[in-house]
């Protein structure tokens, strides 16, 4: 198949490349070596937007200035405008910007079920090839159960941890790293502006002055669709008004990214450290009937943006279709440690200008709601759970084309996105997808099928988080 393989190091191509522009711009290249012969530390600090779509942002042609910080680092950054999530919500996601893998090979497809054992992930390596590892920030699935926290030195991802805390967390940890030679991977995890939305202090003004709405701090997500059948004037309003609270959202989550920002050109550590922003999934408003995430594998839901800088590159923008499964492989590129083989490929090319390799990409969606019980009502370790298959979808995407399976009735659907982007019309006439589409999603189907999840039963703290989040009952 040619989505998996084994990634070839282009660190060096990406090098020669940006010679003349390093040259001559006064950036050097991270792995430059001083006059004293000294090898240049290379860091890494990844962060991630949760649920934030790519086209509510400045850098992707959004007119609100939601997002300044990160408009500013896309300036100096290769900014990639068709990018795929392997998924439409975090879970299997972050689990594959982990490992790699695409959800069913790294097994983390629903909320009982955790990476699955031998699978190797990203900060395992990197801890092996001499760096620190730490990751912070309001991360849902941070519970031991979905062992994500597995490879790093510090993992101080919580439930109930702020956006503020988050970010003092974070620049205290840079400056701790600063001046050590060991090099370090940071990983920033900001929940906004995922549901509820709540009106930010920062954001005030994104917000309508003379609303006199009843959506004034939080709200459901359903209300989009009660509103848009009613199709009144008033309905128009609220609708603006969630729009004003994610967007508020999203500015306040791009304010702390501005503070670590600034403070790796404080610690001078700009020279010497690859940068990537990048959402884990977008957002559905009312689009194709559907609200919030992880319910479709349409683009509202599974196209991100996706930020790198690092020293030394080529500013610009990648047209070509990519995937969060190459976040690992780029990384390791980066760091100049070996290859490993992944679902993905490493973007370093594209930050020197080169177009990456065209490939096939897939996406899926295997979401599951859980109903937990106690038959008798008292003894909780006689506690059962009943699970029911709510999204089977399966994505195939080559080129300007989308192809769409429902599994659970057999449906089809082709977009070609160049066109339509808003998959608004469907392509197919009798229902019968193009042969090399079908073919490739089979095939990739048939491979995925070879895998099984480890289905466990997760503890009372785990479940009730879930609760929260509404993947049980």
């Amino acid at each position: 198949m040619d989505n998996m393989k084994t990634t070839n190091l282009t660190r060096r191509r990406f090098l020669k490349a940006l010679g003349g522009a390093a040259a001559t711009s006064g950036v050097r290249p991270v792995v430059a070596a001083s006059s004293a012969g000294k090898r240049w530390r290379r860091n890494v600090v990844f962060v991630c937007l949760d649920t934030t779509r790519a086209d509510h942002l400045g850098c992707y042609g959004y007119s609100r200035g939601a997002s300044p910080n990160l408009d500013r680092l896309a300036q100096r950054s290769v900014v990639f405008d068709d990018v795929l999530s392997p998924s439409s919500w975090t879970l299997p996601v972050l689990a594959s910007v982990m490992t790699g893998l695409y959800p069913h090979e790294h097994g983390a497809i629903y909320f009982r079920t955790p990476i699955r054992d031998g699978v190797v992930r990203l900060p395992e390596i990197l801890r092996q090839g001499g760096l620190s590892t730490a990751a912070i920030g309001q991360f849902p699935f941070h519970f031991d159960f979905y062992k994500f926290q597995v490879g790093f030195d510090l993992f101080a991802q919580k439930w109930s941890q702020t956006a503020s805390k988050t970010t003092a967390q974070a620049l205290r940890y840079l400056s701790e790293r600063a001046g050590r030679e060991e090099g370090f991977f940071l990983w920033v995890h900001y929940f906004e502006p995922h549901v509820p939305y709540e009106w930010q202090f920062d954001s005030a003004g994104f917000y309508e002055k003379g609303y006199r709405g009843k959506t004034l701090k939080v709200f459901d997500a359903n209300l989009i669709l009660k509103l848009e059948a009613e199709g009144t004037p008033r309905a128009d309003a609220e609708l603006k008004r969630i729009i004003d609270l994610y967007d508020g959202e999203i500015h306040c989550a791009d304010k702390y990214l501005g503070w670590v920002l600034d403070e790796l050109g404080r610690r001078k550590l700009v020279d010497e450290t690859m940068v990537i922003v990048m959402a884990d999934h977008g957002e559905h408003f009312g689009e194709h009937g559907i609200v919030e995430h992880g319910n479709s594998l349409y683009e509202e839901a599974v196209r991100v943006p996706l930020v790198i800088h690092a020293p030394g590159c080529r500013p610009g923008r990648c047209g070509s279709p990519v995937s969060l499964v190459d976040v690992f492989a780029t990384i390791l590129d980066f760091l100049g440690l070996p290859a490993r083989e992944t679902s993905g490929c490493s973007l370093m090319p594209a930050l020197a200008g080169e177009a990456p390799p065209e490939r096939t990409l897939f996406t899926t969606l295997d979401t599951v709601t859980s109903v937990i019980f106690v038959p008798d009502g008292r003894d909780p370790s006689k506690i059962q759970t009943q699970d029911k298959v709510i999204h089977d979808l399966k994505a195939v995407r080559r080129g300007r084309k989308k192809l769409i399976l429902d599994a659970r009735s057999g449906k089809y659907a082709l977009y070609d996105l160049a066109v339509d982007p808003g998959e608004r019309r469907d392509l197919l006439v009798d229902g019968k997808p193009p042969g090399d589409l079908r073919g490739a999603l089979d095939e990739w189907i048939t491979a995925m099928q070879r895998y099984r999840p480890t289905v466990a039963a997760p503890d009372a703290s785990v479940i009730e988080a879930m609760r929260s989040l509404g993947y049980i009952q």
